[in-house]
């Protein structure tokens, strides 16, 4: 079945010491908390390591009482950002930022409607954590994950592409707008719909190019399913070097 979203707000959280950043999709303000408390538990199940320190800027979901108790409680330094500081805010705003940037551009590029503009925020922040990062010179991923990305799986976003779906006789004309959780699923974007398709198996016409995918798609095709080489995960990808000691993760809202 597809998945229809409604969102208005993306939750950006932000390893200071990697770069490595982790995006949300959120329908309200008031699901922060429990995404934060869900991220926290991923970070010290995979990781091994505990966050110590937590920058975010002043909004009332990181300032109310049982957000600051959740933190107390976990042993998490709490640090608001000083707006009238450039260079702490600089660390909270620059991300979000560019992750907007390469979104319209993404989304300008490929035609896609803005409708998804989420799917690209998303998809912008799997680039950057795969993009050489200028203040440390080593690619997000690299550092976070402590081994170098094999990137073959990676496709050019609105690439147009036969989707199989379960439950149907035939492939789906569908684009593609973003990777699933440890990139063995592929996000498929359903044209005049905000419908979000999740699959493993899809024909990419990324060569082909669209004038004939637009052919293609007029012609029946029944039962076809071409598997689209995934990215292999290393068997310790939930390790990172033991030599880190402390990480500090920024965290701010995008309406």
């Amino acid at each position: 079945e597809p998945v229809e979203y409604y969102v208005n707000i993306i939750l950006n959280i932000m390893d200071h010491f990697s770069r490595y950043g982790f995006c949300y999709l959120m329908k309200t303000k008031q699901e922060t908390y429990q995404y934060f408390v869900n991220w926290l538990k991923f970070i010290e199940r995979t990781q091994k390591q505990k966050v110590i320190r937590l920058i975010t800027n002043n909004d009332t979901e990181f300032t109310n009482n049982k957000f600051e108790s959740m933190l107390l409680k976990a042993g998490i330094e709490h640090e608001n950002c000083d707006l009238n500081k450039l260079q702490q805010n600089s660390y909270i705003k620059y991300r979000g930022q560019t992750l907007e940037a390469i979104a319209k551009n993404m989304m300008s590029d490929s035609g896609i409607s803005e409708q998804i503009w989420d799917e690209a925020i998303m998809c912008a922040n799997h680039v950057m954590n795969n993009t050489i990062n200028l203040t440390t010179g080593e690619l997000p991923f690299t550092r976070w994950h402590n081994r170098k990305p094999n990137l073959s799986y990676l496709h050019t976003f609105g690439t147009p592409a036969w989707v199989n779906i379960p439950m149907e006789l035939r492939q789906n004309k569908l684009y593609f707008v973003g990777y699933g959780a440890n990139h063995r699923l592929f996000k498929f974007w359903e044209q005049g719909t905000t419908n979000i398709y999740w699959s493993a198996n899809a024909e990419f016409l990324e060569h082909d190019g669209l004038q004939k995918f637009e052919q293609e798609s007029n012609k029946k095709q029944y039962n076809v399913i071409v598997k689209s080489p995934l990215y292999n995960d290393h068997k310790n990808d939930s390790n990172i070097d033991e030599s880190v000691q402390e990480k500090t993760s920024i965290t701010e809202n995008d309406s």
